[in-house]
């Protein structure tokens, strides 16, 4: 079977677009690939400028509360975070990372405002630095 003029033009046009077809979708999953596997960088422009909002809020803390008000916020975290799950170090975490989970968590442990401050006290004045 012989192909005409025609139907070759058609076939070799057709095998130039599948090659580009194939070329940019290889491109964009590449890119998507190497965009989902980046590292992740903080939100603030600047680590600097994170941290030490961060070390305010523990000074601050620390200006606040005593040393025996954070060794209460630590039985408290103990007693009422250990009942539902495994306790979570306040050093695998940063003070912005505890800073989103501890409203939450004091809400869903029913702990009164005094207690959930004495664990916040606590958590972030040993959490880890930026």
């Amino acid at each position: 079977m012989e192909l005409k003029r025609s139907e070759c033009l058609f076939l070799y046009r057709l095998n130039i677009f599948m090659q580009k077809l194939f070329t940019i979708s290889s491109l964009i999953l590449l890119s998507v690939l190497f965009t989902q596997c980046a590292t992740k960088k903080a939100v603030h422009g600047d680590d600097g400028v994170a941290a030490g909002a961060e070390s305010a809020k523990v000074a601050e803390i620390k200006k606040k509360f005593t040393d025996v008000q954070i060794q209460e916020g630590m039985t408290i975290w103990q007693g009422a975070c250990g009942k539902c799950h495994k306790l979570f170090e306040p050093q695998s975490r940063t003070v912005a990372k505890w800073e989103t989970i501890l409203p939450n968590m004091s809400m869903r442990a029913k702990l009164n405002q005094d207690q959930a401050a004495k664990v916040r006290a606590y958590v972030l004045t040993n959490a880890k630095p930026a």
